[in-house]
C-alpha cells in the first residue's frame, strides 16, 4: 500500500473557529472539525518490520510526530 502522505489530527476547533481541548466524553464531538497536520508519507513495504529502525524514514517521523 502507498501512503502520498498522512495525516494526524493534533487538535480540534468549533463552529467559532476557536481551538478547544480534547474532549472528555464521546457527545462532545458533536460540531468540532478536527485540526490535521499532514506528513510525507512512504511506499515501501512495512510488514515484518522488527524494530522501528526497519521502517522507511516517513514512517518512524510519523510515529515520533507529537
Amino acid at each position: 500500500m502507498v501512503w502520498n502522505e498522512v495525516n494526524i489530527c493534533v487538535g480540534y476547533k468549533n463552529s467559532a473557529g476557536e481551538e478547544v481541548g480534547v474532549p472528555s466524553h464521546s457527545d462532545d464531538f458533536e460540531g468540532l472539525e478536527p485540526i490535521y497536520e499532514t506528513m510525507p508519507g512512504w511506499s515501501e513495504v512495512t510488514v515484518g518490520a522488527q524494530d522501528i529502525d526497519s521502517l522507511p524514514a516517513n514512517a518512524r517521523a510519523y510515529i515520533n510526530a507529537h
